[in-house]
């Protein structure tokens, strides 16, 4: 009996000591598998978060970084959010870690494929793989972890579609599979997932086929979110009538149309409707306040018309209220200061009209307010932002308020952003402005504003940037109240009637990034302390009085200057070599000044950077060095008005993306420079008065020559021979309808740049702006030179040309009859030649022509009447003694009405038959004209010269009004 006893109580602490060591077995079994996938899976690179997993340490895993075990002393969570692990997830040996429970690897950095083999944690209730950069299809293996609870793989690179086998997953209460690249699924294979509550599949590729079997089957569905797709077509208002327990439904930046749908409204559980950026139209309805529970709605960047409906003030758990960019064109209604729990309204880019209500001073909660791009009038009632003290944003920007800034405005203490851009805002700027401490941005620019900046000012320590650009400020030392605030990165206070020097102590600001202080009165001379300014990018400082010479360190002061534009200034002295030692120049515009001296050859250090370069009306002299402009990124080349001679440098031949080239009224002495016909992007080629010569096209090997030339100017040279027909067949730039596009920006950072010149041309006496220019306006101008023979035939396939001047040279022959196909023409001169023959009645077609010289030839014959030739004076006709009718006082003899011959439809017929050959399908080729770097660049003004008319030469002349352009707080691009 006493040997039973002993050995069943040998067997009880056998029994026990089996059970005591099994964990440890299991420990160390599991240590292993997540030791190799440390070794083999995850790179070395990785942060030390993994340091504890060590050999030293299997026996002890449970106190390994990330790892937690259960009561068995097994291992049940993996936890290293956030551990900046580099690696992948195949090496993991899933299958021996069968207790696992949770997994949170988010935010680290791991790459390939979900392994199908992590289907073998059947215990799995958390998986989080969110913020890597996992790729792939997810297995369909994952359908068989039926313990899910919760699954996340937002923002990976998952491709290919969701498998349907995911639904199998019955105990899911949250999914998210957002901001990958999958694509639609079959959507009723899906089964019903009855306790999902979270669905969030934003910014896929999903396209037509909406997911309604997958939402209807899901009806305790509290947030769903399928923004940033591409779903077509009207909302299926259907899918939403049974999710009772909606709260968030986001369905913003799809391509969805019609009207907005009612039946949302129904859902009285919302609390948050995003519809934003979609194509939805109509009127926003007044059943939208029977959504009472809502705090957030967002239409913004849709099409809706007319008002915002009243109904809007029974939402009094409202917080967030967008319906910027759209149609809107209603009055402020006054139920909108009802909903007083408002803390961001943004109804900018609309055309709401009339006055703020004054109910909106019970907005007290405001944090941003943005009515923007508005016709809103005034004024701003001191009363009513009296009571906006929690406000960080104010828009007011783009509308008809006509008042003075209110001088409590100072109270709005928290303010960060303040815009009052074009608000016809006038009266000084209050002294209270400089009771915002907080504030960051103040644009005041395009406005009335007159006398000097407040002192005040200068209080505002975390000011950033500034913008008072277009006003009628004066006074001299207004700027010294900057000088102290050192967190200033943008100064724009352009196009003022400031006086006075500017400032050394504005060196003293050393974050500065952009200072532009162009068309002002400020005279002496540019204070070197500039260039104590270490981080200035952009320096404007045309348009004043400056003199003297340029501060030899302007040129390297600081390795980020890329704008300088000191052009329409008294400066003098010569283009020092500094300037090629900063390497960071994208644009130098020196002109209108009285430099002089010759052009510093090591200008091609700048070869990589350099892409506008305008040294126009100056006194430089000497040759244009070769080694100066071998840059293949030098888009604009300005040389005009100088006393450059030789030869034209070949090495703009490099220069493959050059669109402007002016090298007009100089010396230059060179046969026509044919090599540049290979340039594709060439748009604007001025030769104007120098000493080129010869025969022009003779030796062009280029196949199509001058693709896109639409400006081109020959005039006052030395050529000869037959004009150039070849380049005439081939302008395609003009006989085809290629526009160009030079609306250009630079975003940098937290700003776009757009300096104040931009290319203008005078035609007809009104300024017309670069984008005008290079769509509208087509020229070619060889006047004053020695060109003979007939005028080509050829020239009528120039369908796109507006100004043409073939004045002062010695052609014969008869004008020919396909000018008339040039329909769009407006000026056309060629007078001072000996052409013979008769005006050709085809100039009656063209219906746009308002400048017309025929004078000094040898014509003859009764001067075709039409309506626009009818408003032609009988000056353009001087000279041309055998010419009769009107509108000169020589009447023709009586004659029969005039019957074609056969002889004049047959020379029509064989002109037609010419031009046949080259419609517009005969050349198709693709036209952008942009600039990189984000400025509207020069500035071309035609002048009317001895003859009456235009196109004798170009200028340079600035654009006045034109301003750098501070961000809009919300873009067209915004997605609330």
């Amino acid at each position: 009996m006493m040997r039973i006893s002993i050995f069943t109580h040998l067997f009880h602490i056998l029994y026990l000591l089996a059970l005591n060591t099994a964990p440890l077995h299991a420990n160390k079994e599991e240590a292993e598998a997540l030791l190799k996938w440390k070794i083999n899976g995850v790179s070395s690179s990785s942060t030390s978060v993994l340091d504890s997993w060590s050999v030293e340490s299997l026996t002890n895993v449970c106190s390994w970084e990330g790892i937690i075990c259960n009561s068995d002393g097994s291992i049940s969570e993996l936890n290293l959010p956030h551990g900046n692990i580099i690696g992948t997830l195949e090496p993991l040996a899933f299958s021996l870690l069968p207790n696992l429970t949770r997994i949170n690897l988010n935010n680290n950095s791991l790459s390939g494929m979900i392994p199908s083999a992590i289907s073998t944690l059947l215990k799995l209730t958390f998986l989080d793989l969110s913020h890597n950069n996992l790729k792939g299809a997810i297995p369909v293996e994952v359908g068989q972890l039926t313990e899910l609870r919760y699954f996340s793989c937002f923002k990976n690179f998952l491709d290919d579609v969701i498998p349907f086998e995911i639904s199998n997953l019955q105990r899911l209460r949250y999914l998210d599979l957002g901001a990958n690249n999958l694509e639609t699924s079959n959507w009723s294979k899906f089964h019903a997932m009855p306790l999902l509550s979270h669905l969030n599949l934003r910014a896929n590729e999903f396209t037509l086929d909406f997911p309604k079997d997958l939402i209807t089957s899901c009806p305790n569905l509290s947030y769903l979110d399928l923004s940033k797709n591409h779903f077509t077509g009207q909302i299926p208002v259907s899918v939403f009538s049974k999710l009772e327990k909606l709260e968030h439904l986001d369905l913003g930046n799809n391509f969805f149309q019609g009207p907005f749908p009612i039946s949302l409204t129904n859902l009285s559980s919302l609390k948050f409707l995003r519809l934003s950026c979609n194509n939805l139209s109509g009127t926003i309805p007044d059943e939208i306040g029977l959504i009472t529970s809502l705090q957030a709605l967002k239409l913004y960047n849709n099409s809706f018309q007319r008002k915002i409906p009243p109904s809007i003030g029974s939402l009094k758990h409202l917080q967030f209220l967008s319906l910027g960019m759209n149609y809107l064109n209603s009055m402020l209604p006054f139920e909108l200061g009802l909903c007083t729990n408002l803390e961001i309204l943004l109804l900018d880019n609309n055309f709401l009209t009339g006055k703020l209500p004054l109910s909106m001073a019970n907005l007290s909660k405001l944090v941003e307010l943005d009515l923007s791009s508005n016709i809103l009038s005034g004024p701003l009632v001191p009363h009513l932002i009296a009571n906006w003290t929690q406000l960080t944003s104010l828009f007011i920007s783009r509308n008809n308020l006509s008042c003075r800034i209110p001088s409590n405005i100072g109270d709005l203490q928290k303010l960060s952003e303040l815009n009052l851009e074009k608000t016809h805002l006038y009266g000084p700027i209050p002294p209270t402005i400089g009771n915002l401490t907080e504030l960051i941005l103040i644009d005041l620019s395009d406005n009335y504003l007159r006398g000097s900046i407040p002192w005040e000012v200068g209080y505002l320590t975390s000011l950033s940037i500034v913008s008072i650009n277009t006003n009628l400020l004066h006074g001299p030392d207004t700027l010294s109240v900057f000088c102290n605030v050192t967190s200033l990165s943008v100064l724009v206070i352009g196009f003022n009637k400031l006086n006075g020097h500017i400032p050394n102590c504005l060196g003293n600001i050393t974050n500065l990034n952009s200072l532009q202080l162009d068309d002002n009165e400020f005279d002496g001379g540019i204070p070197k302390s500039l260039c104590n300014a270490c981080h200035l990018r952009l320096l404007g400082l045309s348009s004043n009085y400056l003199s003297g010479v340029i501060p030899t360190c302007m040129g390297n002061f600081s390795n980020q200057l890329s704008v300088l534009n000191l052009d329409n200034n008294n400066l003098h002295g010569a283009m020092h070599g500094e300037f090629c030692s900063s390497t960071s120049f994208n644009f130098i515009d020196l002109s209108e000044n009285s430099l002089s001296g010759v052009i510093p050859p090591c200008l091609g250090n700048l070869s990589t950077t350099l892409w506008l370069l305008d040294l126009s009306m100056n006194h430089f002299y000497g040759n244009i060095p070769e080694e100066a402009l071998k840059g293949d990124v030098l888009q604009v080349l300005i040389l005009g008005y100088n006393e450059f001679e030789g030869p034209l440098p070949r090495t703009l031949i490099n220069c493959t993306v050059l669109k402007v080239l002016d090298v007009g009224n100089n010396g230059l002495n060179d046969s026509f420079p044919h090599w540049l016909d290979a340039l594709p992007h060439l748009v604007v080629l001025i030769l104007s008065s120098n000493n080129f010569h010869g025969v022009i096209g003779g030796n062009t090997t280029t196949k199509v020559p001058f693709p896109m030339l639409r400006i081109l100017d020959l005039s006052n040279n030395h050529f000869t021979g037959h004009l150039p027909e070849y380049y005439l067949l081939h302008f395609t730039g003009i006989i085809n309808d290629i526009t160009s596009d030079l609306e250009v920006t630079y975003f940098d950072g937290n700003m776009v740049y757009g300096l104040g010149s931009s290319i203008m041309l005078v035609v007809k006496g009104s300024e017309l702006p670069v984008e005008e220019i290079l769509n509208l306006y087509t020229l070619i101008d060889l006047s004053s030179n020695m060109f003979d023979g007939d005028i080509p035939i050829s020239i009528g396939i120039l369908h796109f040309l507006r100004h043409l001047n073939l004045s002062h040279n010695r052609l014969t022959g008869h004008i020919p009859s396909s000018l008339g196909n040039l329909t769009l023409l407006e000026a056309l001169d060629m007078s001072c030649n000996e052409l013979t023959g008769k005006i050709p009645w085809q100039f009656s077609k063209l219906g746009f022509l308002e400048v017309l010289n025929l004078s000094y030839n040898h014509l003859l014959g009764a001067i075709p009447r039409s309506g626009q030739l009818d408003t032609i004076a009988n000056d353009s006709y001087l000279g041309n003694t055998a010419l009769c009718g009107f509108p000169l006082t020589v009447e023709c003899e009586a004659r029969k009405p005039h019957v074609r011959s056969q002889e004049e439809e047959e020379e029509e017929e064989g002109d037609s038959g010419f031009f046949n050959g080259f419609s517009w399908q005969s050349v198709t080729i693709g036209y952008c004209c942009s600039f990189p770097f984000g400025v509207c660049v020069g500035y071309f003004a035609l002048r009317y010269g001895k003859l009456n008319w235009l196109l004798r030469k170009l200028i340079w002349k600035r654009r006045k009004g034109s301003k750098t352009t501070l961000p809009r707080r919300h873009g067209r691009r915004r997605t609330n």
